[in-house]
């Protein structure tokens, strides 16, 4: 996916990080065009004059760039909105301080509309540690684009995953899957054989069988 918020350019990137300095940038720019018309020196009062152009030219391309940043941030969080305003597993939108920009209908009918600004609060008793998971899980998914963690709640289990959207803000969908009790046994709660593998440290596969074959005993194998 190609867009503005997503692939922004170096210029931009540095624009969005000197914008809370803007406001020093414009005051030093007007104390310096100011102070150029009252040197007695017209040399130096020129050199007075073109910083101070310089100053205030920076800080209108600085307030360019960021609002254009900006408008390209909403139009894509709206097209994720959009895109997952018909999911059915819950899905939100959030910053990097976790306010919630967007939930979709599913998120709505199971968490409320107006319950929290925050996913930390739309969470928080739906799982155990919820501020160290969601931090963690946003790390991972500032670090590699992506992450996603099964937790347990008082309902079953629980697929939580986070997309990173452009620079600043974050795609969360929650997932139910099959109670994992469930899983290998048959129809009639019976336990089947089965194997499972598991990586150890140093990539080694452990195999283990929870029960023996119909007809065998622990003997024959």
């Amino acid at each position: 996916m190609s867009h503005p918020a997503i692939s922004r350019r170096p210029l931009t990137s540095k624009a969005v990080q000197l914008a809370p300095k803007a406001g020093y940038l414009l005051a030093l720019s007007v104390v310096v065009l100011g102070a150029a018309l009252y040197v007695p020196d017209t040399r130096f009062g020129l050199y007075l004059l073109f910083a101070g152009m310089t100053l205030l030219a920076t800080t209108a391309i600085i307030q360019h760039l960021t609002q254009r940043n900006t408008r390209a941030q909403i139009d894509l969080h709206r097209t994720i909105s959009a895109f997952v305003k018909l999911d059915a597993s819950p899905s939100f939108t959030t910053n990097r301080e976790g306010v919630i920009g967007y939930r979709n209908k599913d998120a709505q009918d199971r968490y409320g509309i107006d319950t929290t600004k925050t996913l930390l609060g739309t969470l928080g008793d739906v799982f155990a540690a919820p501020s160290a998971t969601l931090y963690r899980l946003q790390t991972k998914a500032m670090a590699n684009g992506a992450a996603r963690e099964d937790v347990v709640t008082r309902h079953g289990h629980l697929r939580l995953s986070v997309h990173q959207i452009g620079h600043d803000g974050f795609l969360w969908r929650l997932e139910d899957i099959a109670d994992r009790t469930s899983q290998g046994r048959g129809s009639d709660g019976t336990s089947l054989p089965m194997m499972t593998g598991q990586q150890g440290w140093h990539g080694a596969v452990h195999e283990r069988r929870s029960a023996p074959p119909v007809g065998r005993t622990r003997g024959e194998y």
